[in-house]
């Protein structure tokens, strides 16, 4: 992400610069504190933020599979285990990093308005993005 915000920041290409005189950009480097720490110390390959659950041996929730948007509610694709990597949370949007970014997106969206949210991720060595333009995902100020 750092490489990504250089690069953007850095560029004198003069369509990347009329592309950064016409949006504002909103980098936000880390999302999940806890979670990088703890694998940069105990798990390299863990994802999950490291806030409780249900379960007393289990910590965290996977915050890209925590948000709160249809797909949530959907079958596949995350799992209601606690212990599970991929575990999206007892509901919608109930993770600590998961408010706060929808907070301030909704507050963007509120303001200025949003065009687009990118969510880029690494784990297991892949490069994943999630990408809501406005009009697939509703953002609301509270």
């Amino acid at each position: 992400m750092e490489y990504a915000a250089f690069q953007l920041l850095s560029s004198t290409d003069e369509a990347v610069q009329a592309f950064k005189e016409k949006y504002d950009f909103y980098i936000i480097p880390i999302v999940n504190p806890d979670g990088f720490a703890f694998s940069q110390t105990s798990d390299r390959m863990w994802r999950k933020n490291r806030q409780a659950t249900t379960s007393a041996s289990c910590v965290g929730r996977d915050i890209n599979r925590n948000w709160p948007h249809q797909s949530w509610s959907q079958r596949g694709g995350a799992s209601t285990s606690p212990c599970a990597q991929d575990y999206k949370g007892p509901s919608a949007g109930d993770g600590v990093e998961t408010k706060v970014l929808k907070a301030h997106l909704d507050s963007v969206a509120a303001g200025s308005g949003l065009q687009l949210y990118m969510d880029i991720h690494s784990y297991s060595q892949l490069w994943m993005y999630r990408k809501l333009l406005a009009s697939t995902y509703h953002f609301t100020p509270h």
